[in-house]
């Protein structure tokens, strides 16, 4: 269990420009989870645009002056929500002035492809750029409709009281040489709720990405120091990350249960793989060491401290 989409609050901003490319301004920046992917595939289904009009631009106070940030597997709960209901209000703005322009009631129309037309008379059109040059420069003399303000675009700010709870099971199949203390993952099995998956790409390559983390901190990655406190693993040529090697195919399936917190229903994924996997590779490799009567009690398990642990395990049993 994991609890995500922490507050208080994330905000999006989302503009349409006067030549129709949508530009969504995010107050949190992505370390690699590929946000920009996920709140552009939001905001392009509110408003019935392809994904390469979307352009999604994170971490600048010109475009959105608030912001909390990318952590606790937050973005898609806050900034999806925030994306989703900026671009409602955007669209819901569009198809007023649509309405104005084509003298046409906003029940009658549609949109799609980006471009806003009466039912049954397609001719009769406008490109959400058109509509975006009319909100932000209209002719002079001409009213903005129902008092609306100059622009299209919108900012939104969700709010959250509590978090959402993301669950998961895992298990890992592990093989220890008894000679050396090596480590060897044979299988690795993952089922993840989420909730709603946005993109199921993105959410698979998280997991993956987490998992190899999680083998890191069992297997591998540990901040040593000297008996005089200097730092032994500054650099990456003493600090051991997972390689490709060290992390087998993974078997990933999900359980979708969309959360009832949130316009989307969804839930965090980004740490979904990493909390698990150290837990699953020690509970196998103490599974597997426990005919020999070597306990488990510290990570990271590297090959030296595993054969240690069998060599003081061999020398105190009895007739060694």
């Amino acid at each position: 269990m994991e609890d995500t989409g922490l507050g208080p609050y994330e905000g999006v901003r989302v503009r349409v420009d006067p030549g129709g490319q949508v530009f969504v301004f995010s107050g949190a920046s992505s370390q690699g989870q590929s946000h920009e992917t996920t709140l552009a595939q939001i905001v392009g289904d509110a408003l019935s645009v392809p994904l390469d009009q979307v352009s999604v631009v994170p971490g600048d106070t010109g475009g959105l002056p608030y912001g909390v940030g990318t952590f606790a597997s937050r973005v898609a709960v806050l900034a999806g929500s925030s994306a989703g209901q900026a671009a409602g209000l955007v669209r819901d703005k569009a198809l007023a002035l649509a309405a104005d322009r084509l003298e046409a009631a906003r029940e009658d129309l549609v949109l799609a492809e980006g471009r806003i037309a009466v039912r049954g008379a397609p001719h009769r059109s406008l490109t959400l750029g058109e509509v975006a040059a009319l909100a932000g420069a209209p002719r002079p003399g001409y009213a903005l409709p129902a008092g609306l303000d100059p622009g299209l675009e919108a900012a939104a700010y969700v709010h959250v009281t509590q978090s959402t709870y993301s669950s998961g099971a895992h298990a890992a199949v592990v093989e220890v040489d008894r000679e050396t203390g090596a480590v060897r993952l044979l299988r690795y099995v993952a089922v993840d709720d989420c909730g709603t998956i946005i993109n199921p790409l993105v959410v698979e390559g998280q997991v993956h990405g987490g998992i190899a983390h999680g083998v890191g901190n069992a297997l591998l990655e540990e901040v040593v120091y000297d008996a005089d406190g200097q730092l032994l693993t500054g650099t990456l040529m003493d600090y051991a990350l997972p390689r490709a090697a060290d992390v087998p195919a993974y078997d990933v399936h999900h359980v979708v249960t969309p959360s009832p917190l949130n316009p989307l229903g969804v839930k965090g994924a980004g740490e979904g793989g990493t909390l698990p996997a150290p837990a699953a590779i020690a509970n196998a490799i103490a599974a597997a060491l426990r005919p020999l009567e070597v306990d488990v009690t510290e990570m990271p398990l590297t090959r030296e401290r595993v054969w240690r642990r069998l060599r003081q395990a061999r020398d105190a049993a009895p007739g060694s």
